[in-house]
């Protein structure tokens, strides 16, 4: 059982973006079948009790036992200790590190959780920049040949196709960071959040410009669009050098400057086709001569 829960906003927002990330060093004295680990990218540490005897989580001296858990044998409790928290807020210390302890109490033992907050050295935005940038300029000439050719239409409707499936990996990668309380798929939609409105655009712009269809490269314009403008806040990633991801960071760095400027190249791909169309249908109002 968890007996701490799971904060709502960790399913409807994700996780957050941090300049440093939380590491355990060591559990002193070691106990058998006292397991500690980093949850949630270090939101929260999660214990898992089979040790047969009650581990209660000590306040600090002088505070009130009212956010640390205790955990009778064969449960598991997770959350979010004050002590790490301040030592994650404080600033940035010259060896980039800070370590911070807590203390259980098992059974009749005293037992101490070791661990750092680490502040690893930031990512270079500008090569992210970089490469969203490029992103949008190669959907956007990829889209200005869509109008007129066919292959150009097929290649525009893979790339709108491979950003989609960028997208549902952003999602699953920050998805696997958080407790497997619920089926993967329904913590995937749940944080997928509005951006879930535009997956049928995904299937359906795709498939009309590869079939050589006018409509198709509009189609997909209205994905990339909306897809960069929900997608807009995740630029963070840029800028922090821990995330919320499952795996490599700099794939979901990749992944949202794919995302971002793939995304604004459809956009701009998408209103050249309409103005296209717009250009190719003729008036349906002819003037009439008119005799005296």
């Amino acid at each position: 059982s968890d007996l701490s829960g799971i904060a709502a906003a960790h399913y409807a927002g994700g996780l957050a973006a941090s300049t440093n990330r939380c590491e355990i060093r060591s559990v002193d004295p070691p106990v058998t079948g006292l397991r500690v680990i980093v949850i949630e990218a270090g939101a929260r540490l999660q214990i898992d009790n089979q040790t047969g005897v009650t581990v209660d989580v000590l306040p600090e001296p002088g505070a009130d036992h009212l956010r640390e858990p205790i955990v009778p044998a064969g449960a598991t409790a997770r959350w979010s200790d004050r002590r790490i928290v301040a030592a994650a807020q404080a600033p940035d210390p010259p060896n980039h590190r800070r370590a911070w302890a807590i203390p259980l109490q098992v059974g009749g033992q005293t037992v101490t959780i070791h661990g750092e907050q680490v502040w690893p050295p930031p990512p270079p935005a500008g090569r992210w920049w970089l490469a969203t940038g490029l992103a949008a300029l190669v959907a956007a000439v990829i889209g200005a040949l869509a109008i007129r050719r066919r292959w150009a239409a097929a290649v525009l409707g893979t790339a709108t196709a491979a950003i989609a499936a960028a997208h549902f990996t952003h999602l699953v990668g920050s998805t696997v960071v958080l407790p497997p309380d619920q089926p993967l798929l329904a913590m995937v939609v749940g944080l997928a959040g509005p951006t879930i409105a535009v997956w049928p655009l995904a299937v359906i712009g795709p498939a009309l410009a590869i079939a050589g269809r006018p409509s198709g490269p509009m189609v997909c314009g209205m994905f990339g669009a909306l897809l960069a403008l929900f997608s807009a806040s995740d630029v963070v990633s840029f800028f922090y050098a821990v995330l919320p991801f499952g795996w490599n960071p700099n794939l979901d760095r990749a992944i949202t400057a794919l995302i971002i400027g793939g995304g604004f190249g459809l956009f701009l791909s998408g209103i050249l086709a309409l103005r296209a169309v717009s250009r190719a249908v003729p008036s349906d109002v002819q003037p009439r001569a008119t005799t005296d």
